[in-house]
């Protein structure tokens, strides 16, 4: 349990380092939405000391257990936290997030989609994503793939213009592949 002391630690940036040494040392992952919440915070400040603190913290699990047992500003956290620690063992979540009944989540999802490490796994997850039913997320899948230029996502991009709907995304893809291989 995040004591009342840490979380004022976390309230302020001068103070943010002493707090996330806290709760590194507690171990406990539920110290990880605090730090989250620290990150988040409009302060021009290094966030460094945040950061280790969540490593240390397990993220890429525990943003997996937030995610599954949790709902709004939380799962959108949980989100965030996939989008600072990368790992192919998030894609699946981001892909359900993508369609996740809260906007807020859905646009961190995308972001943290354009943010994992672009391994052959990244590359089917976002091709699939090319005929999702949400307009911004086709949008986000296009410009990632586009920026991916292997050949299997080329032939994606090619693939999804002839199909796609919606008549701006459609010139954008045009755009695309006509600069592609």
């Amino acid at each position: 349990m995040v004591s009342e002391q840490t979380l004022k630690l976390l309230a302020f940036p001068d103070t943010w380092c002493e707090g996330a040494r806290m709760l590194a040392a507690q171990g406990d992952p539920e110290g990880l939405l605090p730090l989250v919440a620290a990150y988040e915070q409009p302060f021009e400040a290094r966030r460094r000391c945040l950061l280790d603190a969540m490593e240390a913290l397990q993220p890429v699990s525990g943003a997996h257990n937030i995610f599954d047992n949790s709902s709004g500003d939380q799962r959108r956290m949980a989100v965030h936290l996939m989008e600072l620690f990368a790992s192919n063992e998030h894609l699946s979540r981001l892909k359900a997030a993508v369609s996740d009944p809260d906007e807020i989540v859905r646009a961190q999802a995308r972001s943290a989609l354009a943010g994992q490490y672009q391994t052959p796994e990244w590359e089917a997850t976002m091709i699939s994503l090319l005929a999702h039913h949400d307009l911004l997320t086709r949008a986000q899948a296009v410009k990632s793939l586009a920026r991916r230029g292997t050949q299997t996502a080329d032939e994606a991009l090619r693939a999804r213009l002839t199909v796609e709907p919606d008549p701006n995304l459609k010139s954008e893809m045009d755009r695309i592949v006509s600069t592609l291989k």
